[in-house]
């Protein structure tokens, strides 16, 4: 998704609150641990292939209308 920069600068003004952005794809594909092992809410179009390591995962939105991608993933 594009990021629309004044609320990326609001969220990230928020204590306690870290963002990382990752290049976006539109195909599942591993994403490092280090950047999403710790992550609670996921905002994607497609989750990462392993996101079984997420494991303070509490909330995944993606940004279709559709859940398609999702059929499969365990």
């Amino acid at each position: 998704m594009p990021v629309y920069s004044p609320l990326l600068a609001e969220l990230q003004n928020i204590p306690g609150v870290t963002v990382r952005l990752v290049e976006p794809s539109e195909t599942s594909r591993p994403l490092a641990e280090e950047v999403i092992a710790e992550v609670d809410v996921l905002f994607c179009t497609c989750p990462p292939s392993n996101h079984k390591i997420m494991r303070q995962l509490k909330m995944i939105q993606i940004s279709s209308a559709g859940y398609t991608q999702l059929i499969g993933q365990q």
